[in-house]
């Protein structure tokens, strides 16, 4: 079980970096709170370069591509309970497109709350 939240975790540090820059434009971090002995929340966290943004998972069909999020072995090892939530957008009108695209400035957080499947070999994380 060990190995499946690290490999969840895996597919996000290869987006981290040391400093935001045009080079870099995203900084992202993780954690993981734990909720019960089989649930945790999984937290997301980008800090974005100035003159950046991310598009939100929920912008408009025929705009801009969306944030996707893709949880590797949901359904085997673990379970996903609902969506995974975003933190506050800014929806804005863009002449490129011609519609209000939603997307994040600054900074942004996601979550996602899981539930494993088979709580005799969960993770140690280290939390209380």
């Amino acid at each position: 079980m060990r190995n499946l939240i690290f490999g969840i975790f895996l597919l996000f540090t290869s987006f981290m970096g040391h400093s935001r820059s045009d080079e870099n434009p995203v900084v992202w971090s993780h954690e993981v709170n734990k909720i019960s002995d089989t649930e945790f929340e999984l937290i997301i966290k980008g800090d974005i370069h100035k003159g950046w943004h991310i598009f939100s998972q929920f912008n408009a069909e025929g705009g801009s591509l969306p944030s996707v999020f893709k949880y590797k072995k949901a359904g085997e090892d673990y379970e996903l309970i609902g969506g995974t939530e975003e933190s506050e957008t800014v929806v804005e009108y863009s002449d490129i497109w011609e519609m209000d695209e939603t997307f994040f400035v600054d900074e942004v957080t996601f979550r996602q709350h899981i539930k494993l499947l088979n709580p005799v070999n969960q993770p140690d994380w280290g939390l209380p």
